[in-house]
């Protein structure tokens, strides 16, 4: 089992730098509850994730899709799972036919298998609820006022914008997680999550959608290599955009990942032309708006190949710009940095 210590070791080996999405949260207040037993919990917190253990009342519970154990507190609790389209509907008409749901433990456990029936992962067919604060809850995006966060009351909300550093485990692989019960990495495997917040396992599919790369130096220096060849432009003579990307290898040594990647580059420099139009254009930040302004992308780019597709097609806008020379990495795809 990776132990927290061990994991903060990793995490602070990682050089790539994550930003949550805009992917959404449900949240059911549920505090205040009778029936409370005593529970244990750990929490390690930034900077030293120094383990913290304390006592609490709770309403103990079993998380399907990690395979672990949650503890909803009865002083501050609130059921959290990620939103999904007609969910919220279904959790307030339920809460409508049974009002004194918040009121009791028994309450509580009709709740969960409820919420076990509806709030499935698409990818792997399990239920994933899972336990917050209002801590956690009253600083999302889209919250309500603190005094308006009641038992009972649901809302969506998402994350704000924060960099935060991650790590891959493999398929299996067991973790220390919260309250010190062990999180198993499913199907794909996880990573492990370092944030303002504390340290978590979050699988690997929800991770892909819930978190972007904004920074990754490895990936920068392949990208920095290959335009500085790139750019050494013969006299008279301007590459197509195939041509200059004939040798692309990035992810998966120039196979379907890669070249579905310089299609969508394509698209995307065809469309925008200049570098400072692309970087305008990454920066949105929004992949509806994204795909209404360049019909045709793919629909499947996690934030990591959306934007080896941008930093594409910024290169070749570079490389047909009249003021093209080699230059460092951090001006061949600014990201938003400036």
């Amino acid at each position: 089992m990776i132990t927290i210590e061990q994991a903060q070791k990793l995490i602070e080996k990682e050089k790539k730098v994550y930003s949550p999405t805009d992917k959404k949260r449900l949240v059911v207040p549920a505090y205040g509850f009778s029936g409370a037993i005593d529970a244990k919990r750990v929490d390690w917190l930034p900077p030293t994730y120094e383990a913290k253990e304390y006592d609490v009342k709770g309403f103990e519970f079993h998380n399907p899709k990690d395979d672990a154990k949650q503890v909803l507190k009865q002083e501050d609790g609130c059921f959290i799972m990620y939103d999904a389209p007609g969910l919220k509907a279904k959790v307030e008409d339920y809460i409508k036919k049974n009002p004194k749901t918040f009121e009791s433990v028994e309450g509580l456990t009709k709740f969960v298998a409820f919420l076990k029936q509806h709030a499935i992962d698409p990818n792997t067919g399990k239920a994933d609820v899972y336990d917050t604060d209002l801590a956690f809850a009253e600083n999302l995006i889209g919250a309500p006022s603190k005094d308006k966060i009641k038992p009972g009351v649901v809302f969506v909300g998402a994350k704000k914008k924060e960099t935060v550093k991650a790590v891959f485990i493999e398929e299996g692989e067991l973790f220390q997680g919260a309250e010190g019960h062990p999180q198993k990495a499913g199907k794909g495997g996880a990573y492990i999550v370092s944030d303002t917040a504390g340290m978590r396992l979050v699988q690997a599919d929800v991770f892909k959608q819930a978190y972007a790369v904004v920074s990754d130096p490895d990936h920068e220096k392949g990208v920095f290599k290959q335009a500085i060849k790139n750019l050494q432009k013969p006299k008279n003579t301007t590459k197509t955009f195939e041509e200059f990307f004939k040798e692309y290898t990035n992810y998966d040594d120039g196979g379907e990942l890669d070249k579905a990647i310089i299609r969508d580059a394509k698209k995307v420099y065809e469309k925008l032309k200049t570098p400072a139009a692309i970087d305008k254009f990454y920066e949105l930040r929004d992949y509806k708006k994204q795909k209404e302004m360049v019909p045709g992308l793919d629909e499947e780019h996690s934030g990591f190949s959306f934007y080896a597709v941008c930093s594409a097609a910024k290169q070749y806008a570079l490389y047909v710009s009249d003021h093209y020379q080699p230059m460092a990495h951090d001006n061949i795809y600014k990201k938003g940095r400036e």
